[in-house]
C-alpha cells in the first residue's frame, strides 16, 4: 500500500572509523545485523538483498533521525561500499554540519523525530517509554574498535531498534494520520511535523490555485522581510468599536493597545526582534503578561472555590489563533495576488470542515485536520516556510491577546473577576446573580470578534502557577496542565520525562478524588511513578559512589543512598562541577528490575513530604482584589510587597506579582526607603501614612519623637499596609522639624 504505515522495519548504524555496521528489527522483532569492517565487506551482497526485500514487499523502513542521517550514511556507503565512506559520511554530517541533501539519498524511511512535538534524543525518548535499559553508546566513535567491542556495540545497536519500535507503537496514530493525509493529498507527509504538514498541503493547494510552487513562495516571503525589515502592528478591525461607555475598563484595553500599535517592531535574522511584543497589561484584579506565547495571567499558588452564592466557568475560544486568522482576514502577504487571498481560500475551508467534524463527533477526520489548522500558525515565524511573514505572526498574537482583554475588561464591569487566564481562556468567579450577564457579555464579544466560545464549570482550581494547576468541573471530571496533566498508570508522556510523578499524582487524587496521599504513595507498585531524570550536557563524567553513569540518568530517593557527582574531563568546560540537580539521597537505576518488590529501599517519606507540601501550596485559599489594592498602592506611587510573619526584610518583588496568592502567615506591605522615595508615619493606634522623600533620613526612628509626637518614623523596611493607608505628598522642611541638626545634616551632607 502506497504511504503504508503497517509492517515497519526499524533500523539503526553504528558507525566507527573501522567498524560499520547496519542493523533492522522485524515487526515479531527478529533482528537483522550487517557488520563491516576496514578489512571486510563480505556482507555487502547480503545487505542490498535484505533491502531489495523491504523495497518489493509491503515493508517500509523506520529510523529515528534516520532522514538526516541514517537514510545519507547508509545511501553514500551502498554507492561507495567501504567503511571509510561510512565514517567520512558520518563526520562530515555530524561534525562538520554539511547539510543532508549535499548527499546521495538513496534509501528513504520514515523519520519519527520529525514527528515528535520537540527533537528529543532516543535516549530520552526511552526513559519515557520505560525502556528496561538506559545505555549510553559504550565506544568512542571515533576510535578504532577491537573485535570484543564490536560485540558490545552489537548489543547496543539492538538496544537502539528496540526503544525505536516502542516509540513507533506508541505514536502509531499519529503515523495513521499522516498515512491518510499523504493518500488525500498525494504528498509523503509521513515523516513532518504538524506545521511541516500544514504547509505542504497549503502550498500543494496555492500550486494548484497559481502554478507558484514552494519554493518560489519562500524566496518571495524572505525578499518582503529584506525590503521592509520593520512595522506597525496591524490593528484588529473590531478594536476601533470598542464601548467604553457602556463597559468603562475597556479604556485600559485601548490605552494599551495603542501603546502596541504605535510600536516598531523589526526583523533581525529573519525572525521577530526578541521582546518585540512583550508587555504587561493590568485589567480587572490581575496583571498579565503579553508576548509571542500568549497572553498569560501573573498567578501565584493557591486554590479558587466559588462561594456557595458563586459559580467559576471557564470560557475558552475555540481554535483561537487560526479561526483569529479567518475573522481578520490575515493572510501571508506574499499569498495575495492580485486581489486575490489564495490563503484564506485554501485555509478557510479546513478550519470550517474540522469544526463540522468535531460537532459530528467524527473524531478521525477533525483529528486529520486539527493537523493542518493547529500547525499553520508558527510557520508564519518561521524565516524558511513558504507562510513567512512575521506582520502576521505579530497581529494574530497581539490581537488574540487585546481580544482576552478585552472580554476580560467587560466581564469585570457586570460583576465577574477573571482569576486566570491563558493563551485562549479565561476562568471567571461571579456571583450566581450575575451569571446571566456574564454570558450575555461572552455573547457580545463573540459577535464584536466574530469567535466562538466553550463553557466548562468548575467546582475548585488548584493551581501551582498558570501553567501547572488542577480543575475539578461540576460533573466531577478533572482539567489538568502542566506537572498535573500526568497520563494515566502505565500510559506513556513523550512531552516530559519521568519526574517523580507520584507525588503530583497522589495530590490530584487527592484533591479529585479524596485518596489519601500516603496511601496513594506507599501502595503504588509502578517503578516508574517514583523516577526523576536528569540528562548532563557537555563532556562530564558523571558517577555514582565511583559507579560510571551516561549522560541521562534516572533515579529514585532511597533511604541511605547517595548522590551523582559529575566532574570535567578536560579543563574549559562550562558549568559547575558537583551535585547533580537534586540527585541528593538517591538510587540510580540504569536497567529498570523485572519486578517492583526487587527495590526495597524507596524512601516513602521523602515523596510523602513532598506531596503535601505541595498539596498545602495548591490549596491554601486565594483572595480576590488583593491584586487591585497592590495595584492602587502602585498608582500612588508606592511599591507593594509581602513581609512573612511580621518580619521587615528589605527583598522587593520582582516584576509582577500575585498578591492573591497571599498565605496565611503574610501580609501586603508597602518598600520604604531611598530607593522608593517612601517614608511611614506609624502612630500608636497602628495607623499608618506614607510619604513622598527624596532624601535618606534616619532609619527607625528616635525614641524621642514617639515619646513627644505619638508616632513613629519608619525608613528602609518593609511596612505592613492597613485599610487606613495612604500616600502624602509634604513639604520636605515638615520632615526636618522632627530631626537633629547633626542627624538633617547627614541627611543634605
Amino acid at each position: 500500500m502506497q504511504y503504508s504505515v503497517d509492517n515497519l522495519v526499524m533500523y539503526d548504524l553504528e558507525v566507527n572509523p573501522n567498524f560499520f555496521e547496519v542493523g533492522f528489527m522485524l515487526p515479531d522483532g527478529t533482528v537483522y545485523q550487517y557488520d563491516f569492517t576496514d578489512t571486510d565487506i563480505s556482507r555487502l551482497q547480503p545487505l542490498r538483498e535484505f533491502i531489495n526485500w523491504i523495497e518489493q514487499s509491503d515493508h517500509t523502513l523506520v529510523g529515528f533521525n534516520s532522514a538526516n542521517y541514517d537514510d545519507v550514511v547508509l545511501s553514500e556507503f551502498l554507492a561507495s561500499p567501504c567503511v571509510t565512506t561510512s565514517y567520512r559520511t558520518s563526520v562530515q554530517l555530524i561534525e562538520d554540519r554539511v547539510p543532508a541533501w549535499n548527499f546521495i539519498q538513496d534509501i528513504k524511511s520514515i523519520d519519527l523525530i520529525k514527528i515528535l512535538p520537540n527533537q528529543m534524543s532516543l535516549k530520552k525518548i526511552g526513559v519515557c517509554l520505560g525502556h528496561k535499559k538506559l545505555q549510553e553508546l559504550p565506544v568512542n566513535p571515533h576510535a578504532n574498535l577491537t573485535p570484543e567491542e564490536m560485540l558490545v556495540v552489537a548489543k547496543y545497536n539492538i538496544n537502539d531498534l528496540e526503544i525505536t519500535q516502542k516509540l513507533t507503537k506508541e505514536i502509531h496514530k499519529e503515523l495513521v494520520l499522516r498515512r491518510d493525509l499523504s493518500i488525500e493529498h498525494g504528498i509523503d507527509l509521513r515523516s513532518k511535523g504538524e506545521a511541516q504538514v500544514a504547509e505542504m498541503i497549503l502550498c500543494e493547494k496555492m500550486e494548484q490555485y497559481t502554478g507558484l510552487k514552494k519554493k518560489k513562495l519562500k524566496d518571495t516571503a524572505r525578499n518582503n522581510v529584506l525590503q521592509n525589515p520593520s512595522f506597525s502592528v496591524h490593528v484588529p478591525t473590531w478594536f476601533k468599536d470598542l464601548d467604553v461607555a457602556k463597559y468603562p475598563t475597556l479604556q485600559l484595553v485601548i490605552d494599551k493597545g495603542n501603546q502596541l500599535f504605535e510600536r516598531q517592531v523589526y526583523i533581525i535574522d529573519y525572525k521577530l526582534e526578541e521582546g518585540a511584543l512583550s508587555d504587561t497589561a493590568y485589567v480587572g484584579d490581575r496583571w498579565y503578561k503579553m508576548g509571542i506565547g500568549g497572553l498569560h495571567s501573573v498567578d501565584g499558588p493557591g486554590t479558587w472555590m466559588p462561594e456557595e452564592d458563586e459559580v467559576m466557568i471557564e470560557p475558552d475560544v475555540t481554535s483561537y489563533y487560526p479561526n483569529f486568522m479567518l475573522s481578520q482576514n490575515l493572510s501571508p502577504r506574499h499569498w495575495v495576488i492580485e486581489g486575490v487571498d489564495y490563503f484564506q481560500a485554501a485555509f478557510a475551508p479546513i478550519v470550517t470542515q474540522r469544526v463540522i467534524a468535531k460537532e459530528a463527533g467524527n473524531k478521525v477526520i477533525a483529528d486529520r485536520l486539527k493537523i493542518i489548522v493547529n500547525g499553520t500558525f508558527g510557520k508564519t515565524n518561521d524565516g524558511y516556510s513558504a507562510l513567512y511573514d512575521p506582520y502576521i505572526m505579530a497581529a494574530i498574537t497581539v490581537g488574540g491577546q487585546l481580544g482576552l482583554l478585552t472580554l476580560i475588561a467587560m466581564v469585570s464591569d457586570v460583576g465577574g473577576t477573571t482569576v486566570s487566564a491563558n493563551t485562549d481562556g479565561i476562568v471567571i468567579v461571579c456571583k450566581k446573580e450575575v451569571e446571566s450577564k456574564v454570558r450575555d457579555v461572552v455573547v457580545e464579544w463573540e459577535v464584536l470578534t466574530a469567535l466562538n466560545m466553550e463553557y466548562i464549570t468548575f467546582n475548585k482550581f488548584c493551581q501551582k502557577d498558570v501553567n501547572n494547576y488542577i480543575a475539578v468541573t461540576d460533573t466531577g471530571s478533572v482539567e489538568t496542565k502542566g506537572i498535573f496533566n500526568i497520563p494515566k498508570m502505565g500510559k506513556v508522556d513523550l512531552r516530559h520525562t519521568p519526574n517523580a510523578q507520584i507525588v503530583a499524582r497522589s495530590v490530584s487524587d487527592y484533591i479529585a478524588h479524596g485518596k489519601d496521599i500516603t496511601l496513594s504513595i506507599t501502595e503504588c507498585q509502578d517503578i516508574q511513578e517514583f523516577l526523576m531524570t536528569q540528562q548532563v550536557k557537555g563532556d562530564w563524567s558523571v558517577k555514582w559512589r565511583d559507579v560510571d553513569l551516561g549522560k541521562m540518568v534516572r533515579f529514585y530517593k532511597a533511604i541511605n543512598g547517595a548522590e551523582i557527582i559529575k566532574t570535567p574531563l578536560h579543563d574549559g568546560v562550562k558549568g559547575n562541577a558537583g551535585i547533580v540537580s537534586n540527585s541528593s539521597s538517591c538510587v540510580p537505576l540504569p536497567d529498570l528490575p523485572d519486578t517492583f518488590d526487587t527495590i526495597v529501599d524507596i524512601d516513602y517519606s521523602w515523596y510523602i513530604k513532598e506531596a503535601k507540601a505541595l498539596y498545602t501550596l495548591v490549596t491554601a485559599p486565594k483572595m480576590k482584589y488583593m491584586n487591585t489594592v497592590a495595584y492602587h498602592l502602585e498608582r500612588a506611587g508606592m511599591t507593594p510587597t509581602l513581609i512573612i510573619d511580621g518580619k521587615n526584610d528589605r527583598k522587593t518583588p520582582k516584576g509582577a506579582v500575585d498578591f492573591s496568592s497571599i498565605q496565611s502567615n503574610q501580609r501586603l506591605a508597602v518598600c520604604t526607603g531611598r530607593n522608593f522615595g517612601v517614608i511611614a508615619q506609624r502612630f500608636e493606634n497602628g495607623q499608618t501614612f506614607f510619604f513622598k522623600v527624596t532624601e535618606k533620613y534616619p532609619a527607625k526612628t528616635r525614641a524621642t519623637i514617639l515619646k513627644n509626637e505619638g508616632f513613629q518614623f519608619l525608613f528602609g523596611s518593609n511596612i505592613e499596609v492597613d485599610a487606613f493607608s495612604l500616600l502624602h505628598s509634604i513639604d520636605q522642611d515638615w520632615l526636618d522639624e522632627f530631626y537633629t541638626e547633626n542627624e538633617i545634616r547627614k541627611v543634605r551632607g
